[in-house]
């Protein structure tokens, strides 16, 4: 594992390539801490990566699709009658997974506690006005999509476990989201905002 230099970058970041599994190449490069420059990035630091648990999200609504939970065209409200309110009462779960619901984001300002209760998301979820006529256009839904899902899933699940839970539970215990063990909290890099013109 060699450091990469990339002139005119430094924010730091990790690429593992990997083929029939084997780590063929692994590139690092700059700084953890952008801010004051003193902790350059190392092959120890963990890289957050976004999006990637859109793509567990969809493995695990197809996993409850495949038993019968959920079905792709059936109405959200079907299975979360909350959902329904706000003009949300003729969205499916298809238009919830392209992106074509119409909740690109929760107008109410969030906190980290917010962020972080599951619960309190979904019913902002529920209180949430579409930002435009639903199965009319395209709109990412990052910010509201993995909720909206989470809930589907606790509400078909027989055992009602989050997200989280169910993911470690149906697809393999060594699988998770997020940071298992507080150790490892330190090696992790932190988001940051740059600016580009």
């Amino acid at each position: 594992m060699v450091p990469c230099e990339i002139d005119g970058l430094d924010i730091g970041a990790s690429l593992y390539i990997y083929y029939r599994e084997e780590c063929v190449v692994y590139l690092y490069s700059d700084w953890k801490d952008t801010q004051t420059k003193k902790q350059s990035y190392t092959s120890d630091t963990i890289q957050l990566v976004f999006s990637t648990s859109k793509r567990i999200l969809a493995t695990v609504i197809a996993l409850c699709v495949k038993r019968g939970w959920l079905d792709y065209d059936a109405l959200i409200a079907e299975y979360w009658s909350e959902f329904a309110s706000s003009g949300k009462q003729n969205i499916t779960i298809g238009d919830l997974l392209l992106y074509r619901a119409g909740l690109s984001f929760i107008d109410k300002q969030l906190t980290v506690e917010d962020i972080y209760n599951g619960s309190r998301m979904a019913s902002l979820v529920d209180a949430q006005k579409p930002h435009c006529q639903p199965k009319t256009a395209h709109e990412y839904h990052g910010h509201i999509i993995g909720y909206a899902a989470g809930e589907l899933i606790r509400r078909v699940d027989l055992h009602h476990r989050t997200y989280n839970q169910f993911v470690r539970d149906e697809l393999d215990r060594e699988f998770y989201v997020g940071i298992l063990h507080d150790e490892l909290e330190a090696r992790v890099s932190p988001v940051t905002r740059k600016e580009v013109n």
